[in-house]
């Protein structure tokens, strides 16, 4: 700091005594160049005063300084003292024989700033009393103080901008960004730089929409977004805020992220999109713009259960109350509700299938018989398991018992369940390609005729077939099928097959057909050149029989022929007399027990030997 010229030491010790004896300080005239100054300001000025620019003034705004005495015409003014926030000094009194000094700066912390030689001073009224001060060179007539600038045309270059805050030119201020251009186009108020922003809504390009430390920026995460705009709630790879940026962003019925980064409907899905590549589970466009399971019942056709397309696009099963339509209507071969598994199903009982395929099994599907059982109420309730599995109807059945109502008829109707045949004997000629069943309910007689075509005979309520003078079964041509009956007869053969016909026996027992010992014409079965296939039967108590001369009791296999069935399996022979089976050539023969008849069980030309006696696993099973 330059310091003003020291008068001499008389001039010091007058002003000292006519500032005592003032009591106090006295302005500065050439008569008292020094004033107050002299002693420091403070301890010649009354509390709470001090001294300023020679004069005392409050401490809260410091008084107009005076101007220092002339010197000898070459020297400056002296220095204004400083206040507390004080006011520019006043001009200086023009001193003896020299210039007059100006004015010193404003008082800022009781710091003194002197005034140079010939230099201005910092207290003004005009900007041109700053003219000369580098960096304040413009006047801030408020204060009366020198500053850098007070309005923007007081600044210039690359800073254009004057912050009247602190008299200070910065780039800009939050009331001018016009000064800001390019990348850098806003005013940051706190810096007073130009920057690219200093909030989200400078940033205008939609990828680059956040303003991070001044630099606009592309999104981070979708939590950002998602604050933002809960209606663009993806960060999308570009950096822009979006609805969706990948398929997975969307759902419903707009399942597809379309070209502008919205969610489409599938009706609207971008090229070579589709709801079956999106999710196999929702492979079909719905009505709703929606990915759905379903548009027609067509579509729920790879799943049983669920089998109805309903309204809103989801399989559903038959019993639900949002399937559009019955099974009936959905598919005639599947007419029925399943309430267990919720499909479409064949049958829920029996009395929902066919006569052709009666049983409805626990998949509820409809599938032949295997016992008379299956076929109740259903027809003469007789299955057909030995042919086809279905159960035969009263119109193929003629019916045999003899009761109250029965007569031995020829007609179209004869035979019929309500009038039912007393005997065999009109029924080998009522046998025809569409009644071909023979139902012997209890005991009936034998007829004297032989079966010539292809019959099947089922006895029920202990059926049985008996006789005196015939056989109680003769079959002469085609196949014979019998099963669940008795064959006995007095004097005569229990069955008898001829050349070129075929018999096939299931659960037959062939009893008591015991030959008179005169004419010895018993005996069990006679097979004479038939094919044969006999299972689960049982042969006991016959005979003596004569053929060729020759006696038989149980069964008799006369030259068995070469093509055809010529088995036993699981058959009983005992107690026949006098032989059990005998043969004129080799058969085949499973578990067939043969014991106990009166001479011989088995000839040896039959090929087979007995499995010894009766049980689980020899001869006939239940």
């Amino acid at each position: 700091m330059k310091r003003a010229v020291r008068p001499s030491s008389g001039v010091l010790i007058t002003a000292f005594l006519v500032l005592v004896a003032g009591a106090g300080c006295k302005p500065n005239t050439r008569d008292n160049p020094l004033g107050c100054e002299l002693y420091s300001g403070d301890p010649v000025c009354p509390y709470p005063q001090h001294c300023e620019n020679h004069r005392c003034v409050g401490d809260d705004a410091g008084a107009a300084g005076q101007g220092g005495a002339g010197g000898d015409g070459t020297g400056a003014g002296g220095a204004g003292d400083a206040g507390t926030a004080g006011t520019d000094g006043g001009a200086g009194t023009p001193g003896t024989g020299g210039g007059a000094g100006t004015g010193g700066a404003s008082g800022v912390g009781g710091t003194t700033v002197d005034g140079g030689m010939d230099a201005p001073s910092s207290h003004c009224q005009a900007s041109a009393d700053c003219a000369g001060k580098a960096g304040t060179t413009a006047c801030d007539v408020t204060s009366n103080t020198c500053v850098e600038c007070v309005d923007d045309m007081t600044c210039s270059g690359a800073k254009p901008a004057c912050n009247t805050a602190n008299d200070a030119c910065v780039q800009c201020t939050s009331a001018n960004t016009s000064a800001c251009t390019g990348t850098t186009a806003v005013c940051d108020p706190t810096q007073h730089l130009c920057v690219e922003c200093v909030g989200d809504g400078d940033c205008k390009t939609p990828d680059k929409s956040f303003c991070s430390k001044n630099v606009c920026a592309g999104c981070v995460n979708d939590d950002a977004c998602k604050t933002r705009d809960p209606s663009k709630p993806v960060c999308g790879a570009s950096g822009a805020c979006v609805q969706c940026d990948a398929d997975k962003d969307c759902g419903g019925t707009t399942p597809f992220c379309g070209a502008q980064k919205i969610c489409v409907s599938c009706k609207q899905a971008p090229q070579n999109a589709s709801c079956a590549a999106l999710s196999p589970a929702t492979p079909v466009c719905g009505a709703s713009g929606a990915c759905v399971q379903c548009g027609k019942d067509m579509d729920c056709a790879g799943s049983p259960t669920t089998p109805f397309c309903s309204d809103a696009g989801t399989c559903v099963s038959c019993g639900s109350p949002l399937a559009p339509r019955t099974c009936a209507t959905l598919t005639p071969a599947t007419p029925h509700c399943s309430t267990t598994s919720g499909a479409c199903v064949e049958c829920l009982g029996n009395s929902d299938c066919p006569d052709a395929k009666a049983v409805c099994s626990s998949s509820n599907t409809c599938g032949v018989c295997t016992a008379d059982a299956d076929c109740a109420n259903r027809g003469p309730a007789v299955c057909m398991s030995h042919l086809d599995g279905r159960c035969a109807s009263t119109k193929e059945t003629i019916y045999v018992q003899n009761n109250g109502s029965c007569a031995d008829a020829t007609g179209a109707t004869a035979g019929s369940a309500t009038v039912p045949l007393c005997s065999m004997q009109p029924a080998t000629s009522l046998v025809s390609a569409t009644r071909d069943l023979v139902v012997v309910r209890g005991t009936v007689s034998g007829a004297t005729g032989a079966f010539a075509t292809t019959v099947s005979i089922v006895g029920q309520s202990t059926g049985t077939i008996a006789g005196t003078v015939n056989p109680a079964l003769h079959v002469s041509g085609g196949t014979t099928y019998a099963r669940d009956l008795k064959l006995s007869t007095f004097d005569s053969m229990g069955l008898q097959a001829d050349n070129g016909s075929t018999v096939k026996l299931d659960h037959v027992l062939v009893t008591g057909n015991a030959g008179q010992t005169s004419d010895a014409k018993g005996g069990g079965i006679l097979l004479d050149g038939a094919a044969f296939q006999i299972r689960d039967t049982t042969v006991t108590n016959n005979g003596p029989g004569t053929f060729s001369g020759g006696l038989w009791g149980g069964i008799l296999v006369n030259s068995p022929p070469a093509g055809g069935p010529k088995t036993l399996d699981h058959v009983t022979v005992q107690g026949n007399n006098p032989t059990g089976i005998s043969c004129t050539g080799a058969i085949s023969g499973t578990a067939v027990s043969a014991t106990g008849n009166t001479s011989l069980d088995v000839v040896s030309a039959c090929g087979i030997t007995s499995c010894g006696a009766a049980s689980t696993s020899c001869g006939a099973q239940p």
